[in-house]
C-alpha cells in the first residue's frame, strides 16, 4: 500500500493559499485603481435623450422643515 505524501499536501495547500492571499491582492489594487482613476469613475448624473427631462428624485421635491426653537 502506498504511504501518504503529506509534505506534496502541505505544499499544495501553501500555494493554493499563496495564489488565493495574491489574488485577493490584486483585486483590491484594481478597486484602489478604479476609485483614484477619474475616467474609469461613470458620470453620476445619466444621460438624458434630446427633447426629455430628466426625472427628479422625490427627496429633490421635499422643503426641509426650519428648526424648532429652543425654549
Amino acid at each position: 500500500m502506498a504511504r501518504t505524501n503529506y509534505q506534496f499536501e502541505r505544499r499544495q495547500k501553501e500555494l493554493a493559499k499563496k495564489k488565493k492571499k495574491e489574488e485577493k491582492r490584486r483585486k483590491k489594487a484594481e478597486r484602489k485603481q478604479q476609485q483614484l482613476d477619474p475616467e474609469v469613475v461613470p458620470d453620476a448624473t445619466p444621460e438624458v435623450p434630446e427633447g426629455q427631462e430628466a426625472p427628479v428624485a422625490p427627496e429633490a421635491l421635499e422643503v426641509p422643515k426650519p428648526p424648532e426653537p429652543t425654549p
